[in-house]
């Protein structure tokens, strides 16, 4: 059950003081137990470490040992039955699901459905319709299909949802994004195109609130700001977590700032050679807050394109949890990760040129 340890042990971190991530599955922290030190605020004498296949606390101050899950009753109960709950369920066989087994549902609560007569929910369509051929494609959860909308002429749904908008609008189907405020406001709608077309714009967006200084975010209206929040940049690519918001571009930082949830993830899209989102990311990191940085062999440069690529929502999970950094160890940790050439790029440096 490793990475389910490894999952919670990230879950308790923002609890423990001085808290630091050394390696994957080592944390270091002051002793919640005993103090650590009344003289030095800055020893760190807690860790959880690993041992086979689960994860331990210990104390070399106090020289407390034990398992996790002891560890979690002592500092939170509701965590603690959380993590009794999920480890011990009757199908975990002790590793998570291998490649190949079917991607786990992420079940969304029934919402208010907005009354736009120009669109359709996408769970209302027929089966052969071309929009779900198209989310069928992209393996996007049959369970969030009710969260997107269809719209067959997106200049008239347009029209109907933003009467005063004055840009020039297609006539053509899309894919429709809504964004919700917390009390299930229309904010916002954004047009995904089905063209491959490279002439044509992938996404249209709309602000249908007047308030500028309003930050768009998917799935604002299902997001619980109690547990950890997973933000990312695709509305797509947050189908595939549990509690999870889009900002819809890079600008995962507004999304954090605006939520202000107490335990919150921001995860970029892989793509070291962004410079737009490697500043991002290092603002980020300076600011303290907690991001994934992907191993070199990630395959993919967001989750949709993971999971085409053969990965599972879980096997995903696992990665996110096991490659969050925060504070300096995030700080070296991205100044490494920037400088790496991609594998497939080395190896094109040092092949011998072939001779014609």
């Amino acid at each position: 059950m490793l990475y389910i340890d490894l999952k919670y042990a990230m879950l308790v971190q923002p609890l423990l003081k001085g808290a630091i991530r050394k390696s994957d599955y080592l944390f270091n922290f002051r002793c919640p137990l005993c103090g650590d030190s009344e003289k030095s605020k800055s020893k760190t004498r807690g860790y959880l470490y690993r041992k086979q296949n689960a994860l331990f606390f210990r104390c070399h101050n106090c020289q407390v040992g034990t398992t996790l899950g002891k560890f979690l009753k002592m500092l939170d109960q509701r965590l603690y039955q959380e993590y009794l709950l999920e480890r011990y369920r009757p199908d975990h066989q002790g590793h998570p699901p291998r490649k190949g087994k079917a991607v786990p549902t992420v079940l969304f609560e029934p919402l208010p459905r907005p009354s736009w007569t120009h669109a359709e929910s996408c769970d209302r369509l027929e089966w052969a319709h071309p929009c779900l051929n198209y989310l069928r494609a992209r393996q996007i959860p049959q369970a969030a299909w009710s969260r997107l909308w269809y719209a067959k002429d997106y200049k008239t749904f347009v029209q109907e949802v933003c009467p005063q908008n004055t840009l020039t609008v297609r006539a053509e189907p899309r894919l429709v994004i809504p964004y919700f405020s917390p009390d299930h406001e229309v904010l916002a709608i954004s047009g995904r195109s089905f063209s491959k077309n490279a002439g044509t714009l992938r996404y249209v967006t709309f602000r249908v609130t007047p308030d500028d200084s309003v930050v768009l975010m998917f799935g604002r209206e299902l997001v619980n700001p109690t547990k950890p929040v997973w933000i990312v940049e695709g509305p797509l690519d947050s189908l595939f977590l549990p509690n999870a918001v889009a900002s819809g571009n890079a600008n995962l930082l507004g999304c954090a700032r605006a939520l202000d949830a107490p335990t919150m993830t921001l995860v970029f899209d892989h793509e070291r050679r962004n410079r737009e989102i490697v500043q991002a990311m290092e603002t980020a990191v300076r600011e303290g807050y907690s991001l994934v940085i992907w191993p070199d062999t990630t395959k993919g440069k967001d989750l949709n394109e993971m999971i085409l690529s053969g990965q599972t929502s879980e096997g995903i999970l696992q990665i996110l949890l096991s490659h969050t950094y925060q504070g300096l160890v995030a700080r070296t940790t991205l100044a490494f990760w920037k400088k790496i050439r991609p594998l497939a790029r080395l190896h094109n440096m040092f092949s011998p040129t072939p001779v014609s």
